[in-house]
């Protein structure tokens, strides 16, 4: 896992790896709860192969405390496995980044800003209207 601050100190992105299950879920809670006065805060989950309910949970609480301090927590890059499981939770509406009709994150045009290394400003452009 890994934050990197933007250099507003708007934006916090967190980057997740690997298999996020429940023996992870502390280690995951902990980098989150770290996270505080930021205004929005994007979990990159590009390298993420499995999530569980566990951490999902997690996510959800930390999305709670941020709505609450008047901030925003949001899931970028979640494919295959870990999207279907987000869904499948009924939190895409919650964690996902606006831009689909469905809620369930950015089309292909706005996946490629955000790969593209323009995350800060595709998730602040997207989310202003959410803060």
């Amino acid at each position: 896992m890994q934050a990197a601050p933007s250099p507003t100190g708007r934006v916090v992105v967190l980057e997740l790896d690997g298999e996020l299950d429940v023996s992870s879920a502390a280690e995951v809670r902990a980098s989150l709860v770290g996270l505080t006065g930021v205004r929005l805060v994007v979990v990159d989950l590009a390298r993420v192969t499995l999530v569980d309910g566990t951490v999902l949970g997690v996510l959800a609480g930390a999305s709670r405390r941020a709505r609450e301090e008047g901030g925003r927590l949001l899931l970028v890059n979640a494919t295959g496995r870990v999207h279907k499981a987000i869904r499948l939770m009924g939190l895409a509406p919650l964690l996902f980044v606006p831009g689909q009709p469905d809620g369930s994150g950015p089309s292909d045009e706005q996946q490629g800003q955000i790969t593209g290394g323009r995350i800060e400003q595709y998730v602040v452009s997207s989310a202003t209207r959410l803060l």
